[in-house]
């Protein structure tokens, strides 16, 4: 049976905010795998003979998918921290918290793995834009969703 708060809004239990979660990070992980796949199916090994503008763009995207991983990973770890608060308390955090926290990792990720699709799109070749939407995917897939947080 939902709970309903003084405000008239359904309480999101733990257990739907871990089904909630999961059915959002397989969607997320089969769009940035898609865009993986897509550019190894697509494109050379080396960019041999490419233009020079395409390859300028790419590197930049490539670039700016790194620096996006770097300092935005940062600044949402530190969000996240915020979301799980409870935790520190030795309290189980929200179920709302929990997704709000987990869905700012997971965007930056995704978001920083497809703009490093793009960018090997964007030069012609798999590296290093491959490389690094690789990274993102796989600090995708370890920051799967777990119920300890929600004391599941």
């Amino acid at each position: 049976m939902p709970r309903i708060d003084s405000k008239g809004r359904i309480q999101l239990t733990p257990s739907d905010a871990m089904k909630a979660g999961w059915r959002s990070w397989i969607g997320l992980l089969v769009v940035a795998s898609g865009a993986l796949i897509a550019v190894l199916a697509t494109q050379p090994m080396s960019s041999a003979g490419q233009a020079s503008g395409g390859s300028l763009a790419g590197s930049v995207l490539v670039g700016v998918s790194i620096a996006w991983l770097v300092l935005l990973g940062a600044v949402v770890l530190l969000l996240r921290s915020y979301c799980f608060r409870a935790v520190w308390d030795g309290r189980p955090v929200e179920p709302g918290s929990y997704l709000k926290g987990m869905y700012q990792v997971w965007g930056v990720l995704v978001v920083g793995g497809l703009l490093g699709a793009l960018g090997a799109l964007l030069m012609g070749s798999m590296m290093p834009g491959v490389l690094v939407a690789l990274v993102a995917i796989l600090a995708l897939v370890f920051s799967r969703p777990d119920g300890r947080a929600l004391g599941v």
